[in-house]
């Protein structure tokens, strides 16, 4: 029987308009109106052991509404789309690292 834990994730101060889950590394992205992406994971380690969820935020100069992890990427590399008309990519050489 799998068991599973409720976190909230705290963070956005605008409306949340798009989420995407990486498999590989366990990690979270959100898109929001406030500007900015973020990439959440659980705990302090990424290994879920109850502590709250912590992000990186990724600013950007208007609402960003979607956010997709790349499936087939050899590292994490996260693209945003923005009101502004950019999309930007984000990498990680490493998933438990901090995006560039």
């Amino acid at each position: 029987m799998a068991i599973y834990e409720n976190f909230t994730f705290k963070g956005h101060t605008g409306t949340v308009y798009e989420v995407d889950f990486n498999d590989d590394s366990g990690a979270l992205a959100s898109a929001s109106g406030d500007q900015t992406a973020r990439v959440w994971r659980l705990g302090s380690d990424g290994a879920g052991d109850g502590a709250a969820p912590t992000s990186t935020v990724l600013e950007h100069p208007s609402f960003v509404y979607c956010v997709r992890f790349h499936p087939a990427s050899s590292h994490s590399v996260l693209a945003t789309g923005s009101y502004d008309k950019v999309e930007t990519r984000k990498a990680v050489l490493n998933p438990n690292e901090h995006f560039l």
